[in-house]
């Protein structure tokens, strides 16, 4: 049987510390993902500039002072940015580059590029919720 030593308390907080600066990381990923989709203009750069302000606050006080209001922020902000972009990949997917009425049904290589923005901000929000979410439930187990 195998003897059960307990980690010591040092260690504990470096690594708790540590898991909330990746869960950070994974939020300014998420930032800087939807600057990359700004890039594209129109009125889905004013919402993906709001989105990724909106990550910052809570994403730098994780890196510098870790609290579980601010995880608790994070969660909500990840997981509701990435129901969004579902929502918005969902709607705007199929009509997005199609045309009534002109004679055609021209599409463009916008709906692809779109799609697959909007998949990996909605990969980084699905981590950054993930890995701050597996932070509060180890600050709780701490205490």
């Amino acid at each position: 049987m195998a003897a059960h030593y307990p980690v010591p308390r040092a260690s504990l907080r470096r690594a708790t510390v540590l898991h909330a600066r990746v869960a950070a990381l994974a939020a300014a990923l998420g930032a800087v993902a939807h600057l990359g989709m700004a890039m594209s203009g129109g009125w889905m750069a004013a919402l993906s500039l709001v989105m990724a302000s909106a990550c910052a606050p809570c994403a730098w006080k994780m890196l510098h002072r870790p609290s579980l209001g601010a995880a608790r922020m994070l969660v909500a902000m990840s997981l509701g940015m990435a129901v969004l972009h579902g929502a918005l990949l969902l709607v705007t997917g199929p009509a997005f580059g199609h045309s009534h009425g002109a004679g055609t049904t021209a599409t463009t290589v916008l709906p692809s590029a779109h799609a697959a923005a909007a998949l990996a901000v909605m990969g980084a929000d699905f981590a950054s919720a993930l890995l701050t979410a597996s932070w509060i439930r180890r600050k709780a187990a701490v205490r």
